[in-house]
């Protein structure tokens, strides 16, 4: 079968992502769009245009913000989204699927894990008030490592952590939006993450990862947390063993593969 991925930047996260799982599934080959049986397009498509071939996928990613008001691109075979609590406002037929970590890409490296905790992303704008209060807390008391990075430096740096924090962006009173971090989080290691029951859908708190509901919360577990190695260990190991058995993007590009045979 050829496919063709497309997205206004294939060279970062998802779609390069996507890129490497399509390697890994044998018959599958990447050709260009008009040789494709299937273009999956992946957002942000904005700024190069939707791109069509003889079947066409389109993957909101930013469902949280976008809320099914890009209804120009919903035209397609086969449209996904990544908040489940988010189907009603797309068109009948659109399916869920998450986000997904690669583990050729977001794996352990082997640094000694000097810091406490790891959190990688904005958090100082208006629109992240939440984990503004989540991160600014947690580095009054601990040894943190607050940065962003170039992709190729993303594992790196959360493997120098005993913990890897995320916290998911919300727009008001929506759901979160559960982004890549978290996944990727796990699949390198013990993983902190604000909690919201929607996530109950995709891991089991307590067991895969560490969840918390206020910055008071996220305190008094790092702390636990940091002061027990052993169980930290124990949910970071089985944290990777989910993510490796359920939520990589080889079994992403499988469900759409499955969802385009049965077109």
């Amino acid at each position: 079968m050829n496919i063709s991925i497309h997205s206004d930047r294939l060279d970062t996260h998802v779609a390069a992502s996507l890129y490497v799982a399509a390697t890994q599934i044998p018959g599958l080959h990447l050709v260009c769009p008009n040789e494709a049986d299937l273009v999956i397009n992946m957002d942000s498509v904005h700024s190069s245009g939707m791109v069509r071939g003889e079947k066409t996928a389109y993957y909101e990613l930013d469902d949280n913000l976008h809320q099914g008001k890009n209804k120009t691109l919903y035209d397609v075979d086969l449209l996904y989204i990544v908040t489940k609590a988010n189907l009603p406002l797309y068109p009948t037929g659109t399916k869920w699927l998450p986000v997904a970590m690669e583990p050729t890409i977001h794996y352990h490296w082997p640094f000694g894990e000097s810091h406490d905790f790891v959190f990688i992303g904005q958090y100082n704008n208006p629109s992240y008030e939440f984990r503004r209060r989540v991160v600014e807390g947690l580095a009054k008391k601990f040894d943190g490592i607050l940065t962003h990075c170039q992709a190729q430096d993303y594992p790196k740096f959360l493997s120098q952590a005993k913990v890897r924090l995320n916290v998911n962006p919300r727009i008001g009173d929506n759901p979160p939006l559960i982004i890549t971090r978290f996944y990727e989080s796990m699949g390198i290691g013990f993983t902190m993450n604000d909690y919201h029951p929607t996530m109950d859908d995709i891991a089991t708190e307590g067991k895969h990862y560490v969840g918390f509901s206020t910055p008071e919360d996220a305190v008094e577990k790092m702390q636990f947390y940091l002061e027990n190695e052993s169980k930290r260990n124990e949910i970071g190991k089985e944290g990777k063993r989910f993510m490796l058995r359920e939520h990589t993007w080889k079994h992403r590009l499988l469900s759409i593969l499955e969802d385009y045979e049965k077109l």
